[in-house]
């Protein structure tokens, strides 16, 4: 698309016609969802929000996208097994191997009475009585 020139040669006539075309190519102003109510603002406002690229520690970095594609390209190399994954939940995993992952299938599985509550972040108590009010059950599960 070629720039739209203004020249003060042309008549009124030309001018209207190629500053609304400027104003189509702009787009409206009320319109804009970076935040702002100018072009420059909402462009410095994207550009803040995207961060230096130089800054990147992936292996590409001259561009977003690149740098997206880069980490998910390390992660589908270095996360396609058993052992990678458990990497993954190794703070709430011992010796006894209580996260399993199923690579051939895709499924995780936590073995029987391996979480407990102190685990989570806040906990709700549900206890189940009998007729007479005595507690039979109390189960512990993950809070709001």
């Amino acid at each position: 698309m070629a720039v739209t020139v203004i020249n003060l040669s042309d008549p009124v006539s030309t001018w209207v016609t190629k500053t609304n075309t400027i104003g189509s190519h702009v787009g409206d102003i009320a319109l804009l969802s970076a935040g702002g109510s100018d072009l420059v603002t909402a462009s410095n406002n994207l550009d803040s929000s995207i961060g230096t690229l130089s800054s990147l520690s992936t292996n590409v970095k001259n561009n977003l996208v690149a740098a997206i594609n880069d980490i998910n390209s390390i992660v589908d190399a270095n996360l396609n097994d058993s052992a990678e994954m458990k990497g993954l939940f190794a703070t709430y995993v011992d010796s006894s191997q209580q996260i399993s992952f199923d690579s051939a299938g895709g499924q995780f599985r936590i073995q029987a009475n391996t979480i407990t509550s102190h685990v989570f972040a806040t906990r709700t108590e549900l206890k189940i009585k009998n007729a007479a009010g005595a507690t039979l059950k109390t189960i512990f599960g993950p809070g709001q």
